[in-house]
């Protein structure tokens, strides 16, 4: 059995979801190759052991990797490919590909033949793609007859939609698909709403290592507290929210000592920098920049609870690693959030009010905060245990027992 992961990007730093499914998918015994409709990363190592990227970087593909550069190179090949295929069943999908001299989803010249013959040289069983968008160029594939199983998991943005325009840019789509993975309640039913038939969508939702983020740590009995964040430094984040109810937290609070760290690194860094120095939380609030996993860990290891500002999340991975490593949870209810937490703080997105509401709320349930680590860490073991849904990806959705 062979798997092609179709990916933006690979690996990618805030991606570390679909890197483990990947990992332990070819732990499993299961071939598996990955391409990414964007480029791979050509990084040693930002997201990834060094190790695992090696091992993987040898699997890895982009559009430069399948399609020859030269103009006269490319006609070539065509000619030597439709020859060999000449008395196979292949023949005639190269000659469908070839009608398509560029298409919008393939624009570059014979873009679609060579990807083609990439699909049938490798003889994949399986494509599983990672997000709407590469979901709809596979459909095309299948679509021009390509006789193999489409998989496609709907994560973020890809849900993010008006109805009508989601109807339009993944009909198609919905036509082809064999089987849509809904990583949460939230997700299910916008895809419903979408007009995806109940029937393809199977609900399984991101997986973690929860041996490999799993630590001792208690609740620091010093006087400064420890707040962690992590996710990109973009507006749907909310951060501008959270620094202005630190600001007003530690007014009202004027004896207490926070350092609050924010992993991540993205377009408004400048700008977010610049805010925290307005309001004077520059000995507060620490911008981290970009760290891999292990840092990552080793940065909950440190802190006292986790503070999730978002205004729109569809099932946030880092609040799973974090409740794994037993930190209490602080978390605007956006998403999926209420599927993905036990005994955590939970608050009104984009509000300042409401999230120092709930900082007063985690500070009184100091003595408490421990329990509340234990009991997250209890429901992720439960529900998202990378292994376990790993075996039902396997199992149920690409049907291999």
């Amino acid at each position: 059995m062979k798997v092609l992961y179709w990916v933006n990007s690979f690996p990618s730093i805030s991606e570390t979801f679909i890197r483990d499914q990947i990992i332990h998918v070819h732990n499993h015994g299961i071939k598996v190759k990955i391409y990414s409709s964007r480029r791979k990363s050509n990084n040693n190592n930002e997201s990834i052991a060094p190790d695992i990227f090696k091992t993987f970087s040898k699997y890895s593909y982009d559009s430069k990797d399948i399609l020859p550069n030269n103009w006269k190179i490319r006609r070539l090949k065509i000619f030597i490919i439709l020859l060999k295929s000449k008395f196979t069943r292949n023949h005639i999908l190269y000659k469908e590909a070839l009608r398509y001299k560029r298409h919008e989803l393939f624009p570059k010249a014979y873009q679609l033949f060579f990807t083609v013959h990439f699909i049938l040289k490798n003889k994949f069983d399986i494509i599983h793609c990672h997000f709407g968008n590469n979901g709809v160029q596979a459909s095309f594939l299948k679509s021009i007859g390509l006789p193999l199983k489409l998989v496609v998991t709907f994560h973020g943005y890809d849900t993010r939609l008006d109805i009508q325009k989601a109807q339009e840019l993944y009909f198609d789509l919905f036509k082809n698909v064999d089987k849509v993975i809904s990583i949460s309640t939230f997700s299910e039913k916008k895809l419903a709403d979408f007009g995806l038939n109940n029937n393809k969508i199977v609900k399984l939702p991101n997986g973690i290592d929860t041996d490999y983020f799993n630590t001792n740590r208690k609740p620091q009995s010093g006087s400064e507290i420890k707040i962690l964040s992590v996710g990109r430094l973009v507006l749907e984040k909310g951060y501008e929210i959270a620094f202005e109810a630190i600001k007003v937290f530690l007014e009202k609070n004027p004896d207490l000592t926070i350092r609050y760290n924010v992993i991540g690194e993205g377009e408004l860094y400048n700008m977010l920098q610049e805010k925290i120095n307005t309001l004077g939380l520059y000995n507060v609030v620490h911008l981290l920049g970009v760290k891999n996993t292990h840092e990552v860990r080793e940065e909950m290891k440190r802190s006292d609870f986790f503070l999730l500002s978002s205004k729109k999340e569809v099932l946030p991975t880092v609040i799973l690693e974090a409740q794994s490593c037993r930190l209490p949870v602080l978390s605007t209810n956006v998403g999926a959030i209420n599927e993905m937490v036990q005994d955590a703080i939970i608050i009104s997105p984009n509000n300042i009010k409401s999230m120092v509401h709930g900082l007063t709320l985690m500070l009184e349930k100091q003595h408490s905060w421990h329990l509340m680590g234990q009991h997250g860490r209890d429901l992720v073991r439960r529900e998202f245990n990378i292994s376990k849904n790993t075996k039902r990806l396997i199992k149920e959705v690409y049907a291999i027992e």
